[in-house]
């Protein structure tokens, strides 16, 4: 039995290497990804983020929003994703920013990671480099295959890096001038390092309860005090491992409120600031809940 079933993994083994090693010589064999390590922008500097405003955006006049997501990444590495859906009438544009905290390449490979999301080893199929056709966004940008010089007006899918941020644009309508724009408000960011980047993100000055602990089915004022070193505003995300945490409004004046649920013990409480430009950070806390 355990010859078998020493059998059995080497067999599992050995054809897991041999699916990645097939997979790795697609790869390498795909004309994109054939020049990754000479793209333009390899090692450059970062960028503090991207703040897209509608109101600052001309291209996304009339439009309302329909949702505003923000998610942190860490695996592969460090990365904010925004991802924005818009509506004016039937128009609809999809706008997702990712800003990579770490460094430009890995940004690029982001760029890669998501257009390879629905075919790992045919992205070759499926986009062509903008840049042969005209399109003059980003470090590097990906344009449907078919896609020709005289059909940019038209054009209405586009994927671009720029520095350490990523966007993806998706719309019912041309796209090519907002990308322009997204593209130029990045460019006209400062270039930081990334202890720069650091600095830059939001500061939690206080994140404790105002009791050390509370009865089950009730509710404790949590003391929060925040901050953006550039001004913006912020956004609250909160994960409790019991109850809830809610905040009234988004400015850093406004109460926060954890409630407790039927469930004793120790409740932790953690919360997330987001910049407009997506620079983030968190903090943590814990409340004991009593019967």
């Amino acid at each position: 039995m355990r010859i078998s079933a020493l059998l059995i993994a080497i067999v599992g083994l050995f054809s897991l290497y041999a699916l990645h090693a097939c997979l790795r010589h697609r790869r390498e064999g795909d004309p994109i990804l054939l020049h990754f390590k000479r793209w333009p922008g390899k090692n450059g500097p970062l960028k503090p983020g991207l703040a897209l405003r509608l109101r600052d955006t001309p291209e996304l006049g009339g439009f309302d929003v329909r949702s505003d997501e923000r998610r942190i990444r860490e695996i592969p590495f460090l990365s904010v994703e925004r991802s924005l859906w818009l509506t004016r009438g039937a128009d609809t544009v999809l706008i997702e920013i990712e800003v990579v905290v770490t460094s430009t390449d890995e940004a690029q490979e982001a760029l890669f990671r998501k257009a390879t999301t629905t075919s790992m080893a045919d992205v070759d199929h499926i986009y062509r480099w903008g840049k042969e056709i005209g399109v003059d966004v980003g470090d590097m940008n990906l344009v449907p295959r078919g896609m020709r010089e005289e059909d940019l007006g038209a054009l209405r899918v586009l994927d671009f890096v720029r520095n350490n941020v990523r966007v993806q644009i998706r719309g019912s309508i041309p796209v090519l001038d907002l990308a322009r724009r997204i593209d130029f408000k990045i460019r006209a960011q400062p270039d930081v390092s990334p202890e720069g980047l650091l600095a830059r993100a939001p500061v939690i000055v206080t994140f404790t309860p105002s009791a050390c602990s509370v009865p089950i089915l009730s509710s404790v004022p949590i003391h929060l005090v925040a901050h953006d070193p550039a001004g913006q505003s912020l956004e609250y995300e909160f994960e409790s491992s019991t109850g809830k945490v809610e905040r009234r409004g988004g400015h850093s004046d406004d109460p926060t409120t954890f409630f407790t649920n039927h469930e004793s013990g120790t409740a932790s409480l953690k919360v997330t600031c987001f910049s407009e430009s997506l620079l983030f950070q968190t903090a943590t806390t814990q409340i004991e809940v009593f019967e």
